[in-house]
């Protein structure tokens, strides 16, 4: 019976599910945090894309203007990476700016885009709807 089972999933929600959501929910921003922190000692401010998607949404632009906008501002930030092609050449910024993102790799602090916990085999316990 689907009415059953609804009200035992919403009763199992506070117990299970909502942990779940809730280390998720944490993950993620870890995981944001450290991968802003990435682009930043890349040279590329995660902020100002935030702001252009944000400003593309609040227009007036339709859809394919709103699209052009954020493509256009993507494009500017990745010629903020150009550097990478000779990065071993250039010693003020590239090399430094590479060693400070091994470092963080190293501490590993960087790039982690899955939930260990979760996703290595977790179950809820009991209630679940089958």
């Amino acid at each position: 019976n689907q009415q059953a089972e609804s009200r035992l999933l919403s009763h199992t929600y506070e117990a299970e599910r909502k942990p779940v959501a809730e280390a998720n929910t944490a993950a993620s921003i870890v995981n944001y945090e450290q991968s802003a922190t990435s682009a930043r000692l890349l040279g590329v401010d995660p902020k100002l894309a935030t702001l252009v998607v944000h400003a593309a949404d609040a227009s007036m632009l339709w859809h394919a203007g709103k699209k052009q906008l954020v493509s256009a501002a993507l494009s500017v930030g990745l010629a903020s990476l150009r550097w990478l092609r000779d990065w071993r050449g250039n010693a003020l910024t590239g090399q430094l700016r590479v060693k400070l993102l091994q470092r963080q790799v190293a501490r590993g602090e960087s790039l982690r885009l899955v939930f260990p916990l979760q996703d290595g085999g977790f179950r809820y316990g009991s209630g679940g709807v089958q």
